[in-house]
Protein backbone atom coordinates (compact mmCIF):
# COMPACT_ATOMS: atom_id res chain seq x y z
CA UNK A 1 0.00 0.00 0.00
CA UNK A 2 2.83 2.32 0.91
CA UNK A 3 4.60 1.56 -2.38
CA UNK A 4 1.46 2.33 -4.37
CA UNK A 5 1.04 5.65 -2.62
CA UNK A 6 4.70 6.46 -3.19
CA UNK A 7 4.42 5.65 -6.91
CA UNK A 8 1.34 7.84 -7.19
CA UNK A 9 3.14 10.72 -5.47
CA UNK A 10 6.10 10.36 -7.82
CA UNK A 11 3.77 10.38 -10.80
CA UNK A 12 2.10 13.58 -9.53
CA UNK A 13 5.44 15.28 -9.00
CA UNK A 14 7.08 14.21 -12.27
CA UNK A 15 4.30 13.91 -14.81
CA UNK A 16 1.58 16.34 -13.67
CA UNK A 17 3.62 19.44 -14.59
CA UNK A 18 4.32 17.87 -17.98
CA UNK A 19 0.61 17.24 -18.56
CA UNK A 20 -0.27 20.78 -17.52
CA UNK A 21 2.44 22.17 -19.79
CA UNK A 22 1.22 20.11 -22.71
CA UNK A 23 -2.33 21.30 -22.16
CA UNK A 24 -1.16 24.89 -22.41
CA UNK A 25 0.45 24.42 -25.84
CA UNK A 26 -1.49 25.98 -28.70
CA UNK A 27 -2.98 23.48 -31.15
CA UNK A 28 -2.17 25.33 -34.35
CA UNK A 29 -4.54 23.43 -36.72
CA UNK A 30 -7.47 24.27 -34.44
CA UNK A 31 -6.41 27.90 -34.30
CA UNK A 32 -6.22 28.04 -38.10
CA UNK A 33 -9.68 26.48 -38.37
CA UNK A 34 -11.06 29.09 -35.98
CA UNK A 35 -9.47 32.03 -37.78
CA UNK A 36 -10.52 30.60 -41.14
CA UNK A 37 -14.14 30.69 -40.00
CA UNK A 38 -13.78 34.48 -39.88
CA UNK A 39 -11.28 35.07 -42.66
CA UNK A 40 -11.68 32.32 -45.26
CA UNK A 41 -15.37 31.56 -45.71
CA UNK A 42 -15.00 30.96 -49.47
CA UNK A 43 -11.32 30.04 -49.69
CA UNK A 44 -12.23 26.98 -51.76
CA UNK A 45 -13.33 29.22 -54.65
CA UNK A 46 -11.36 32.38 -53.92
CA UNK A 47 -7.66 32.05 -53.02
CA UNK A 48 -7.64 35.72 -52.05
CA UNK A 49 -10.34 35.29 -49.38
CA UNK A 50 -7.99 35.55 -46.40
CA UNK A 51 -6.39 38.65 -47.89
CA UNK A 52 -9.74 40.32 -48.59
CA UNK A 53 -11.17 39.54 -45.16
CA UNK A 54 -8.25 39.91 -42.77
CA UNK A 55 -5.24 41.66 -44.35
CA UNK A 56 -4.56 45.39 -44.15
CA UNK A 57 -7.19 47.64 -45.71
CA UNK A 58 -4.99 48.53 -48.71
CA UNK A 59 -4.04 44.94 -49.45
CA UNK A 60 -7.65 43.87 -49.05
CA UNK A 61 -8.78 46.51 -51.56
CA UNK A 62 -6.18 45.34 -54.08
CA UNK A 63 -7.17 41.71 -53.59
CA UNK A 64 -10.86 42.51 -53.92
CA UNK A 65 -10.20 44.32 -57.20
CA UNK A 66 -8.24 41.34 -58.53
CA UNK A 67 -10.94 38.70 -58.06
CA UNK A 68 -14.46 38.37 -59.39
CA UNK A 69 -16.19 36.62 -56.49
CA UNK A 70 -16.74 38.85 -53.47
CA UNK A 71 -16.13 37.77 -49.88
CA UNK A 72 -19.34 36.84 -48.09
CA UNK A 73 -19.11 38.14 -44.55
CA UNK A 74 -22.53 36.82 -43.64
CA UNK A 75 -21.90 33.18 -44.47
CA UNK A 76 -23.36 31.00 -41.68
CA UNK A 77 -21.00 28.97 -39.53
CA UNK A 78 -22.94 25.80 -40.42
CA UNK A 79 -21.91 26.19 -44.06
CA UNK A 80 -18.31 26.90 -43.17
CA UNK A 81 -18.15 23.82 -41.00
CA UNK A 82 -19.00 21.65 -44.01
CA UNK A 83 -16.21 22.96 -46.22
CA UNK A 84 -13.41 20.71 -47.41
CA UNK A 85 -10.98 22.35 -44.99
CA UNK A 86 -12.07 19.90 -42.29
CA UNK A 87 -13.24 22.42 -39.73
CA UNK A 88 -14.72 20.97 -36.57
CA UNK A 89 -17.81 22.64 -35.13
CA UNK A 90 -16.05 23.19 -31.81
CA UNK A 91 -13.20 25.10 -33.49
CA UNK A 92 -15.13 27.72 -35.45
CA UNK A 93 -16.79 30.95 -34.39
CA UNK A 94 -20.55 30.90 -33.96
CA UNK A 95 -23.02 32.67 -36.23
CA UNK A 96 -23.60 35.30 -33.54
CA UNK A 97 -19.87 35.95 -33.17
CA UNK A 98 -19.40 36.20 -36.93
CA UNK A 99 -22.21 38.73 -37.22
CA UNK A 100 -20.54 40.91 -34.57
CA UNK A 101 -17.14 40.97 -36.33
CA UNK A 102 -16.21 44.24 -38.10
CA UNK A 103 -16.09 44.23 -41.89
CA UNK A 104 -12.91 46.32 -41.99
CA UNK A 105 -10.20 43.67 -42.61
CA UNK A 106 -7.68 44.82 -40.02
CA UNK A 107 -10.28 45.26 -37.30
CA UNK A 108 -11.92 41.96 -38.29
CA UNK A 109 -8.66 40.04 -37.91
CA UNK A 110 -7.93 41.64 -34.53
CA UNK A 111 -11.42 40.80 -33.23
CA UNK A 112 -11.29 37.25 -34.64
CA UNK A 113 -7.93 36.62 -33.00
CA UNK A 114 -9.28 37.66 -29.61
CA UNK A 115 -12.28 35.33 -29.93
CA UNK A 116 -10.20 32.43 -31.20
CA UNK A 117 -7.66 32.79 -28.38
CA UNK A 118 -10.56 32.37 -25.98
CA UNK A 119 -11.86 29.33 -27.86
CA UNK A 120 -8.54 27.53 -28.55
CA UNK A 121 -6.68 27.10 -25.27
CA UNK A 122 -3.02 28.06 -25.09
CA UNK A 123 -2.98 30.21 -28.23
CA UNK A 124 -1.84 33.82 -28.37
CA UNK A 125 -0.50 36.56 -30.62
CA UNK A 126 2.77 34.79 -31.38
CA UNK A 127 0.94 31.66 -32.57
CA UNK A 128 -1.27 33.70 -34.87
CA UNK A 129 1.62 35.75 -36.24
CA UNK A 130 3.77 32.69 -36.95
CA UNK A 131 1.05 30.56 -38.47
CA UNK A 132 -1.88 32.58 -39.74
CA UNK A 133 -0.20 35.79 -40.84
CA UNK A 134 1.74 33.63 -43.29
CA UNK A 135 -1.49 32.26 -44.73
CA UNK A 136 -2.86 35.77 -45.12
CA UNK A 137 0.31 36.86 -46.91
CA UNK A 138 0.13 33.86 -49.25
CA UNK A 139 -3.50 34.65 -49.97
CA UNK A 140 -2.52 38.19 -50.94
CA UNK A 141 0.35 36.92 -53.09
CA UNK A 142 -2.08 34.59 -54.90
CA UNK A 143 -4.17 37.45 -56.31
CA UNK A 144 -2.01 40.59 -56.12
CA UNK A 145 0.92 41.17 -58.45
CA UNK A 146 4.44 41.27 -57.01
CA UNK A 147 4.83 44.91 -58.06
CA UNK A 148 1.66 45.96 -56.25
CA UNK A 149 2.67 44.03 -53.15
CA UNK A 150 6.10 45.64 -53.12
CA UNK A 151 4.58 49.10 -53.57
CA UNK A 152 2.18 48.66 -50.66
CA UNK A 153 4.75 47.16 -48.31
CA UNK A 154 7.36 49.83 -49.06
CA UNK A 155 4.98 52.76 -49.07
CA UNK A 156 3.04 51.83 -45.96
CA UNK A 157 4.76 49.49 -43.51
CA UNK A 158 2.79 48.29 -40.51
CA UNK A 159 2.93 50.59 -37.52
CA UNK A 160 4.82 49.66 -34.42
CA UNK A 161 3.00 49.04 -31.16
CA UNK A 162 4.33 52.30 -29.71
CA UNK A 163 3.20 54.34 -32.73
CA UNK A 164 -0.25 52.77 -32.59
CA UNK A 165 -0.55 53.45 -28.87
CA UNK A 166 0.25 57.13 -29.41
CA UNK A 167 -2.07 57.52 -32.41
CA UNK A 168 -4.98 55.71 -30.77
CA UNK A 169 -4.66 57.75 -27.57
CA UNK A 170 -4.77 60.99 -29.59
CA UNK A 171 -7.73 59.69 -31.58
CA UNK A 172 -9.63 58.84 -28.39
CA UNK A 173 -9.41 62.35 -26.91
CA UNK A 174 -10.13 64.15 -30.21
CA UNK A 175 -13.42 66.04 -30.48
CA UNK A 176 -14.71 63.48 -32.97
CA UNK A 177 -13.89 60.67 -30.53
CA UNK A 178 -14.43 60.68 -26.78
CA UNK A 179 -13.34 64.29 -26.34
CA UNK A 180 -10.76 65.67 -23.95
CA UNK A 181 -13.29 65.37 -21.10
CA UNK A 182 -14.30 61.81 -22.14
CA UNK A 183 -17.91 62.99 -22.36
CA UNK A 184 -18.47 61.01 -25.56
CA UNK A 185 -17.37 57.75 -23.93
CA UNK A 186 -18.98 57.81 -20.50
CA UNK A 187 -20.69 54.49 -21.32
CA UNK A 188 -18.60 51.40 -22.13
CA UNK A 189 -20.56 50.75 -25.32
CA UNK A 190 -19.68 54.22 -26.61
CA UNK A 191 -16.06 53.78 -25.58
CA UNK A 192 -15.80 50.42 -27.37
CA UNK A 193 -17.31 51.91 -30.52
CA UNK A 194 -14.90 54.87 -30.57
CA UNK A 195 -11.92 52.70 -29.66
CA UNK A 196 -12.63 50.23 -32.47
CA UNK A 197 -13.02 53.11 -34.94
CA UNK A 198 -9.67 54.58 -33.82
CA UNK A 199 -7.92 51.21 -34.24
CA UNK A 200 -9.18 51.02 -37.82
CA UNK A 201 -8.58 54.70 -38.62
CA UNK A 202 -4.98 54.53 -37.40
CA UNK A 203 -4.22 51.25 -39.27
CA UNK A 204 -3.50 49.33 -36.08
CA UNK A 205 -5.77 46.33 -36.65
CA UNK A 206 -2.75 44.05 -37.00
CA UNK A 207 -1.93 44.46 -33.29
CA UNK A 208 -3.53 43.00 -30.19
CA UNK A 209 -4.87 46.11 -28.44
CA UNK A 210 -6.61 44.64 -25.38
CA UNK A 211 -3.94 45.97 -23.01
CA UNK A 212 -4.26 49.46 -24.47
CA UNK A 213 -8.06 49.24 -24.30
CA UNK A 214 -7.89 48.33 -20.60
CA UNK A 215 -5.41 51.15 -19.89
CA UNK A 216 -7.57 53.67 -21.76
CA UNK A 217 -10.69 52.67 -19.83
CA UNK A 218 -8.71 53.08 -16.59
CA UNK A 219 -7.60 56.55 -17.73
CA UNK A 220 -11.22 57.50 -18.43
CA UNK A 221 -12.42 56.15 -15.08
CA UNK A 222 -9.62 57.95 -13.21
CA UNK A 223 -10.55 61.20 -14.98
CA UNK A 224 -14.20 60.90 -13.94
CA UNK A 225 -13.21 59.97 -10.38
CA UNK A 226 -10.85 62.95 -10.14
CA UNK A 227 -13.47 65.28 -11.61
CA UNK A 228 -16.04 64.10 -9.06
CA UNK A 229 -13.52 64.62 -6.26
CA UNK A 230 -12.70 68.13 -7.52
CA UNK A 231 -16.38 69.07 -7.70
CA UNK A 232 -16.92 67.79 -4.18
CA UNK A 233 -13.87 69.72 -2.95
CA UNK A 234 -15.09 72.97 -4.57
CA UNK A 235 -18.55 72.49 -3.09
CA UNK A 236 -17.06 71.81 0.36
CA UNK A 237 -14.84 74.90 0.12
CA UNK A 238 -17.82 77.07 -0.77
CA UNK A 239 -19.85 75.63 2.10
CA UNK A 240 -16.99 76.37 4.51
CA UNK A 241 -16.63 79.94 3.21
CA UNK A 242 -20.38 80.50 3.52
CA UNK A 243 -20.40 79.11 7.07
CA UNK A 244 -17.45 81.33 8.03
CA UNK A 245 -19.18 84.43 6.63
CA UNK A 246 -22.40 83.54 8.44
CA UNK A 247 -20.59 82.98 11.72
CA UNK A 248 -18.79 86.32 11.34
CA UNK A 249 -22.03 88.14 10.57
CA UNK A 250 -23.72 86.64 13.63
CA UNK A 251 -20.80 87.68 15.83
CA UNK A 252 -20.95 91.26 14.48
CA UNK A 253 -24.69 91.35 15.07
CA UNK A 254 -24.22 90.18 18.66
CA UNK A 255 -21.59 92.84 19.36
CA UNK A 256 -23.40 95.58 17.43
CA UNK A 257 -20.35 96.13 15.23
CA UNK A 258 -22.28 95.94 11.96
CA UNK A 259 -24.93 98.48 12.99
CA UNK A 260 -22.35 100.83 14.56
CA UNK A 261 -20.35 100.73 11.32
CA UNK A 262 -23.51 101.59 9.35
CA UNK A 263 -24.30 104.56 11.63
CA UNK A 264 -20.72 105.82 11.43
CA UNK A 265 -20.79 105.68 7.63
CA UNK A 266 -24.13 107.53 7.41
CA UNK A 267 -22.90 110.15 9.86
CA UNK A 268 -19.86 110.75 7.71
CA UNK A 269 -22.20 112.15 5.05
CA UNK A 270 -24.08 114.44 7.50
CA UNK A 271 -23.20 118.20 7.50
CA UNK A 272 -22.06 118.07 11.12
CA UNK A 273 -20.91 114.46 11.24
CA UNK A 274 -23.44 113.69 14.06
CA UNK A 275 -21.52 115.84 16.53
CA UNK A 276 -22.51 116.14 20.22
CA UNK A 277 -24.78 119.08 19.52
CA UNK A 278 -26.48 117.41 16.58
CA UNK A 279 -28.34 114.46 18.07
CA UNK A 280 -30.98 114.74 15.38
CA UNK A 281 -28.35 113.75 12.77
CA UNK A 282 -27.47 110.64 14.78
CA UNK A 283 -31.16 109.86 15.12
CA UNK A 284 -31.59 110.00 11.33
CA UNK A 285 -28.53 107.76 10.88
CA UNK A 286 -29.83 105.28 13.47
CA UNK A 287 -33.23 105.09 11.79
CA UNK A 288 -31.58 104.59 8.41
CA UNK A 289 -29.56 101.64 9.77
CA UNK A 290 -32.54 99.80 11.28
CA UNK A 291 -32.39 97.41 8.34
CA UNK A 292 -29.32 95.94 10.08
CA UNK A 293 -31.57 94.90 12.98
CA UNK A 294 -33.92 93.16 10.57
CA UNK A 295 -31.07 91.33 8.87
CA UNK A 296 -29.56 90.25 12.18
CA UNK A 297 -32.92 88.92 13.30
CA UNK A 298 -33.10 86.67 10.22
CA UNK A 299 -29.69 85.11 10.72
CA UNK A 300 -30.05 84.31 14.38
CA UNK A 301 -29.28 80.69 15.22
Amino acid sequence: MFKRALLFSLFAVIFAPMVASAAAVCHVPNLIQCLDSACAANIETNPGARCIACASRELADLARGAVTNEYNFGRPAAQMQSLALGRAASNVLTDAQLRELPTDPGARYAAARKLCFEKIAGCGDTDAERNYDTLINKSCEAVITADELARVMVAKPQKTERACESDINLCLVADAGCGADWAGCAENNDFNRVFAACVVEKDCGHLAVDTLRTASIATRDNYFAARTTNIENVAAARRDARDRRLAGARADCASGATKNACIAEVCSYMPNRCGNDFAHERGHATNFCKYIDLACERIKQ
